[in-house]
Order: C-alpha cells, then sequence, then structure tokens
C-alpha cells in the first residue's frame, strides 16, 4: 500500500483510519473493504493483524514511507511504536516483515520519545543496487527461515519496482 492517500498532519484517528482504508483498497481479499472499515486506530491495527486471525504470514510493503517526515509528533509516535511492538512481538502478530520504500533515511524519521523506532540503524552505509541474483537470494534465504513461500514473480516484481 501506499502513503499518498495517507492524512499524516491530522489526528492519529484519522491516520490510522486513513491508513486503513488504504491498506483495506489493495487488499479487499483479506482485509474486505474500505466502506466497512477495520482500522480506526493503533490497536484496531494490531488486532487485525493477530496470528488468530489469519492462516498465512503477511508482509507489508509501504509505499511513499517518507511522507512520515512530515508527520506531527503525536502520528509520528503512534505509527513508530505500533511497528515497534510488531518487531518486539513477532511470536502474536502475522506480520512478518514490514518494508518500507521510498528515498528517505531512517536516522532521519525523529520520533520525540527516544527508543521508539522499530529499526535497528545506528549508522547510514550506502546500498548499492542489488542485481536480480542478489534479490533472488535474500527472498530465498528469507522464506527458508520463515517457512514460507515467495512467488518468483513477486521477487521479480520487487525488483523491477525497487531497483530505479
Amino acid at each position: 500500500m501506499s502513503f499518498e492517500d495517507v492524512k499524516i498532519t491530522e489526528s492519529e484517528d484519522i491516520f490510522w483510519s486513513t491508513l486503513g482504508s488504504a491498506l483495506q483498497r489493495d487488499a479487499v481479499q483479506h482485509l474486505g473493504t474500505p466502506s466497512n472499515p477495520i482500522i480506526k486506530s493503533a490497536s484496531c491495527f494490531l488486532n487485525t493483524f493477530l496470528n488468530s486471525n489469519w492462516t498465512s504470514k503477511v508482509v507489508l510493503f509501504f509505499d511513499e514511507f517518507d511522507k512520515l517526515y512530515r508527520a506531527n509528533n503525536k502520528v509520528l509516535l503512534s505509527c513508530l511504536e505500533t511497528l515497534r511492538s510488531i518487531r518486539t512481538n513477532k511470536d502474536i502478530y502475522v506480520i512478518q516483515s514490514i518494508i518500507a520504500i521510498d528515498p528517505f533515511s531512517i536516522l532521519h524519521l525523529n520520533a520525540p520519545v527516544k527508543n521508539t523506532s522499530p529499526f535497528n540503524v545506528k549508522e547510514p552505509f550506502m546500498n548499492p543496487n542489488f542485481t536480480l541474483k542478489q534479490v533472488q537470494t535474500i527472498y530465498k534465504q528469507f522464506a527458508e527461515e520463515n517457512y514460507i513461500i515467495i512467488n518468483d514473480d513477486i521477487v521479480q516484481d520487487i525488483y523491477i519496482q525497487t531497483n530505479r
């Protein structure tokens, strides 16, 4: 899903409801239609992705993630704390990975409270574009470690979409 239609400069409730609508638009078969909203808050987001509600694992792709630079402190803190909660409680959530897509540095995505970042980054490093073979190898290892299957077409599409 894309953060393009997510309202990040208003209240937390509006942020989460617009994020939920965007997710539902992009995953109707799994989350239903946006006309029947299921995500209205951070806790609704977390409850939606509890293991008990799903039969398979989930990987979320967030495009336009750099919009969070413009978020107000409450929205930014709520978002980062929620993502961190998923990361630190992997055993209860179906989300295996969240991939943030955009040309940005997470080092500059500063929350108003320390230790709320879901990212483990202390120093920046140059990351040249991976070859298709390298991307396939990374996703193969990830799939094997997590006992999941990732379709080759999906891996190739990720490579094409992110190798610009």
